[in-house]
């Protein structure tokens, strides 16, 4: 299965959300722009949410557990931070 990537990145003070090459957003924190992603990415099986940070590393903050992939790659992160909460706006998927 392949997994849709949520990817959520600071540009020019904003924060905005990376879903298959199109951005979404943009939000006033990064907590507004992880709280839409993952509000996205629980309606789609095999997603995760990944936050680029300012050394350009990537960090996961989410995946799906209804997924065993997404489970096993959780497990190997145990101190992985998962974050949900519900936002004003909507990711709408573009296919």
């Amino acid at each position: 299965m392949n997994r849709i990537q949520y990817f959520v990145t600071e540009y020019q003070g904003l924060w905005f959300v990376i879903l298959q090459g199109r951005r979404h957003g943009p939000y006033p924190s990064q907590q507004a722009a992880i709280d839409e992603a993952v509000r996205g990415a629980q309606t789609v099986p095999g997603s995760e949410v990944l936050v680029k940070t300012a050394d350009d590393q990537v960090r996961t903050v989410w995946t799906d557990d209804s997924d065993p992939e997404c489970k096993s790659a959780r497990a190997s992160r145990p101190n992985e931070e998962r974050r949900a909460a519900i936002s004003p706006k909507r990711i709408e998927l573009v296919y």
